[in-house]
């Protein structure tokens, strides 16, 4: 069953908390919080970019190295018209030797 809240319950329970003027935070206090925030988010962001940067670094060295193996085999390839020439060539000298 539900309980009802009364002010009578609620004026008890805070009779039971004990709240003095030293308990709570002062300006400088708060700004002295706000102030950690700030350099703890700052830190943060700072180790975000630097492995971003990183990150970048690694993706242009791989793309760089994919572009010359790419070019490498544009520039070497062999073309299927060469390699029936060949393929020829090697099947009348294996013709002649055997």
């Amino acid at each position: 069953m539900e309980e009802r809240i009364t002010l009578k319950k609620i004026e008890a329970l805070l009779s039971n908390q004990t709240v003095t003027i030293s308990t709570l935070a002062t300006k400088s206090d708060m700004e002295e919080s706000v102030d950690a925030l700030a350099r703890i988010t700052a830190k943060g962001f700072e180790e975000v970019g630097a492995r971003i940067e990183s990150l970048d670094v690694k993706l242009d060295y791989r793309f760089t190295s994919l572009s010359n193996r790419i070019d490498d085999l544009a520039l070497n390839k062999i073309s299927r018209d060469e390699h029936r020439v060949l393929a020829a060539r090697v099947s009348d000298i294996e013709e002649r030797l055997i």
